[in-house]
């Protein structure tokens, strides 16, 4: 059921909103941890491709390719033209491939799905702090329900669904609704996998008129755990013969955080749904990680016995529902000027204001995948650094032409090295001018 946000003013146009680009972190020279976990993303995915191109899907007699199956299994691998562009934004140092398949998958992909938190991130900051703004007031409500290792994941997804439908129709919530001051919400899909099997759970953000009382909390807490319990008992997420279960549920099925700032709700946000692989890796090393279970994510790198199958029965099952990862009230978006972008549009960096750096062959782009080395040329992308970007594409194998060999000699001489490898030492009697040594720097790509 959507829930509409009225009257209310955005404060920015939709057109003006639209022009800006997408937010980015990155203010700096990535740090070396920052390369680690851009690093471990392109590492999880490359095992994504692996096993989803062992997926019973793939062996199906409509299926030709594996990536017809599963965009994933292309993405930032499959070539889109003859060339690979590499783009880097000199603002905030960071960079980027063109002309690459990306699958926009927030469930699938840990690659794209890091992209995508990190640029919902921006969206989620600017609706907590036009919050703040307004008068408003915001609080956070997790919902969670048992689970069993034997429930597959499709089947909690399914009933889970079913109860929020349950949930949030009829008069009941209506009431509820209009005595605490309910405007509208963003909710927020978290999968994990743990000892007790596939524990999929939301964290909302309900923006409210005002702040309810401390008299009227706990009567609203009663109110929202009673009626979760009935919705989940006829969605089938609760066994009401089960008194153990019902005594759990009632004392942890329902947590509200009455005061929720933007930094808190933030960091709840990246602690929670994992924007990316290396929270995930680290939070599964601690004690509260292996209790409370890991992120999917997670399954391409540790890589134990039975993740395969754990990971494709999620991406199977994320897909056939069509979860989403992120749901806004209708209304919300526009009313505190956040654009409305797919989670495409946000892994899609052509929209991203960047410069041409260099390009690579289809010949070279089969060398710098084949190895593994996708996410090191962006470091030296990023970093402006064509020397290191053209000693990386000849340290795996990768031809150069006779400009970037020229170039390549070039760096070496500048930078004090002797570059004496059989086949690549390009002599020239009359060497270009150092501002040439970056040429293609800042030149457009071809059509």
């Amino acid at each position: 059921m959507n829930h509409t946000i009225n009257n209310i003013a955005p404060q920015l146009p939709a057109s003006q909103a639209a022009q800006r680009p997408l937010g980015n972190t990155a203010k700096s020279s990535s740090p070396p941890s920052e390369q680690k976990k851009r690093r471990e993303r392109f590492e999880a995915l490359m095992q994504a491709r692996v096993w989803l191109s062992k997926s019973p899907k793939c062996r199906r007699a409509d299926v030709k390719y594996p990536g017809d199956a599963y965009r994933t299994h292309d993405c930032k691998w499959t070539m889109l033209g003859h060339q690979v562009y590499c783009l880097r934004d000199p603002a905030n140092k960071a960079a980027h491939f063109g002309s690459l398949v990306t699958c926009g998958s927030v469930w699938a992909c840990p690659v794209c799905a890091s992209k995508i938190q990190q640029r919902r991130r921006v969206e989620l900051h600017q609706l907590t702090s036009w919050v703040e703004s307004t008068d408003r007031h915001a609080i956070m409500v997790t919902f969670t329900f048992p689970h069993t290792r034997i429930q597959t994941l499709r089947e909690l997804l399914l009933r889970q669904r079913e109860a929020f439908g349950k949930l949030r129709a009829g008069k009941a919530w209506v009431r509820i609704k209009a005595s605490m001051g309910y405007q509208a919400m963003v909710r927020s899909l978290e999968i994990t996998h743990g000892a007790s099997g596939w524990h999929p759970h939301t964290h909302e953000l309900w923006v409210l008129s005002g702040q309810p009382s401390m008299a009227d909390r706990a009567r609203l807490l009663g109110e929202i755990v009673d009626r979760w319990e009935k919705c989940c008992i006829s969605a089938g997420l609760l066994d009401p013969a089960d008194e153990v279960k019902v005594r759990a549920f009632r004392a942890h099925s329902v947590d509200i955080r009455w005061q929720v700032s933007c930094a808190e709700y933030l960091a709840k946000q990246d602690a929670a749904r994992a924007w990316g692989v290396e929270s995930e890796l680290a939070l599964s090393r601690t004690k509260k990680g292996r209790a409370s279970g890991v992120h999917p994510h997670e399954f391409l790198v540790r890589q134990a016995d039975g993740d395969a199958s754990k990971y494709l029965e999620f991406v199977d099952a994320t897909k056939e529902v069509r979860a989403r990862q992120l749901y806004w009230s209708q209304g919300l978006k526009a009313a505190c000027g956040v654009v409305d972008l797919s989670d495409e549009e946000l892994a899609d960096d052509s929209q991203q204001l960047a410069e041409y750096f260099s390009g690579l062959t289809a010949d070279q782009w089969r060398a710098v995948r084949g190895n593994g080395v996708r996410a090191h040329v962006l470091e030296h992308v990023a970093a402006g650094d064509m020397g290191g970007f053209l000693r990386l594409l000849q340290s795996v194998g990768a031809p150069l032409a006779l400009d970037q060999l020229q170039q390549l000699h070039l760096c070496n001489s500048l930078d004090g090295c002797e570059f004496n490898q059989p086949g690549h030492l390009f002599r020239v009697s009359h060497p270009c001018p150092a501002p040439l040594l970056f040429s293609s720097v800042g030149q457009r790509p071809g059509s």
